[in-house]
């Protein structure tokens, strides 16, 4: 929390000295996420302590994976906290196909747009939105429910 404040300190000077009237932002934040850098996590006993600070009780969660390198807490919709691991990509960089270049625009509500430099392809975001929106309901748990990948 300190760090992004900090930081909005500095980006609101340099605005300043552009701008006379540019202001601070007055938005009171209600939830604000935190980040917990490596420095302050540890796993031991198949819990995870994340330090608070000094002479304070760290949060332990209960964890069966490695360490990470963040951890990141955020307030969900749903009334209650959430959270987000973040580990090193370790994966092995897939050598490409040819020698062409694809961009891609993921659109959930509109659609999907692929452009290989000779032709364009598009795609309905229907299917991701409907997956999603199962995905976090409840009927989706019921038996006979499930959602083929192959659509």
């Amino acid at each position: 929390m300190v760090d992004s404040f900090i930081d909005s300190l500095k980006s609101a000077s340099v605005r300043k000295k552009t701008d006379p009237k540019a202001r601070f932002p007055r938005k009171r934040k209600r939830y604000f996420e935190v980040v917990f850098r490596s420095s302050a996590i540890r796993v031991r006993n198949s819990q995870l302590l994340l330090s608070t600070g000094e002479k304070k009780c760290p949060i332990i969660l209960p964890w069966r994976f490695e360490v990470p390198r963040s951890i990141e807490t955020g307030w969900k919709a749903e009334g209650r906290y959430e959270f987000r691991a973040m580990y090193q990509d370790t994966r092995a960089v897939l050598a490409p196909l040819g020698d062409g270049v694809a961009g891609l625009d993921i659109g959930e509500l509109r659609l999907a747009a692929v452009y290989d430099g000779e032709r364009v392809d598009l795609h309905s975001g229907r299917l991701i939105r409907a997956r999603n929106h199962c995905w976090q309901s409840e009927r989706c748990s019921r038996p006979g429910n499930e959602w083929s990948l192959r659509r």
